[in-house]
């Protein structure tokens, strides 16, 4: 597997999947790429798609948010949130 990390844009996607091919791509998309979809990363011909720190980056913004209102005395907004219900149905799927 060949892995692409940061591709710019689409078009570099599709150059590099045809450049190795049969070889399969693995691209790591950051916010700043112009690629929007799996679907279109799918037609492309990307078999793997890797994140980086992208869902640790939105989680820590999740936790500033909260923070920067629970310091200003709203609590409500610090402590909204998944429910204890929702974690537990997420635990409960294992693998799935």
């Amino acid at each position: 597997m060949l892995y692409a990390p940061y591709p710019p844009d689409l078009d570099a996607v599709v150059a590099i999947v045809t450049a190795v091919a049969p070889k399969p791509v693995n691209v790591l998309i950051s916010p700043a790429d112009k690629v929007s979809t799996v679907a279109e990363l799918q037609k492309a011909g990307v078999k793997r798609i890797s994140l980086g720190p992208a869902l640790y980056a939105h989680a820590m913004e999740a936790l500033e948010r909260a923070t920067k209102a629970l310091v200003v005395g709203d609590l409500a907004s610090a402590t909204a949130g998944i429910t204890f219900t929702r974690i537990n149905e997420l635990l409960a799927r294992g693998a799935n």
